[in-house]
């Protein structure tokens, strides 16, 4: 799939969305398979229900890729455009026992980045791959415990929406209704650790 209108380019870019042409799924992807597409690199988070109603208007397919962890993706040229975030700087904000985290921020080094700021409960998801926004999708877990034991507020753009919604429900998958949902953000509650 690609984006070949000059103008609706513009609206892309007016909506702070990168367009690289050509992209190898196989180079994103941990399996390192796929084919290409146009994939759009959103770097305005907020904009995520604009850039949704532009693609359904013009009738652009689409499919949302986090980390490419464990993905499965046909050769050859897709039949629809990769959204993916882009990561914000700093995709961790910590603020007492909360950790603020962007949903393109990686699962395992969230988790390291938090022990390093001696916040923990966390550690068993160390090994899960994925970004927090994926994780928080399918509620990923290890070892007996799972992401959104740990979450108390996520901002989610619902595909239909005029805007984010903010859910404050621990325990939820944000795929639930197995709609696209994209998750934007979280607020994880953690404990902190003891002095070594």
């Amino acid at each position: 799939m690609r984006v070949e209108d000059p103008k609706l380019k513009a609206e892309l870019s007016d909506l702070g969305v990168d367009i690289r042409s050509d992209a190898c799924m196989a180079e994103l992807t941990s399996l390192g398979i796929g084919g290409t597409t146009n994939l759009l690199r959103i770097t305005k988070h907020e904009s995520i229900p604009e850039l949704i109603s532009l693609l359904e208007r013009h009738q652009i397919p689409y499919k949302f890729l986090g980390g490419g962890s464990n993905l499965l993706i046909g050769d050859g040229e897709l039949p629809w455009l990769i959204l993916q975030l882009a990561k914000p700087d700093p995709e961790i904000v910590i603020e007492g026992n909360l950790a603020h985290v962007d949903a393109a921020a990686d699962l395992g080094r969230t988790v390291t980045f938090c022990a390093k700021h001696d916040l923990g409960g966390m550690e068993g998801l160390i090994g899960v791959p994925g970004t927090i926004g994926g994780a928080l999708r399918m509620n990923a877990g290890a070892y007996g415990m799972q992401i959104g034991s740990f979450v108390r507020e996520a901002k989610l753009s619902k595909k239909f929406c005029k805007g984010f919604v903010s859910v404050m429900r621990s325990g939820v998958r944000a795929s639930r209704s197995g709609r696209k949902v994209p998750v934007a953000s979280s607020k994880t509650l953690l404990e902190h650790l003891p002095d070594a």
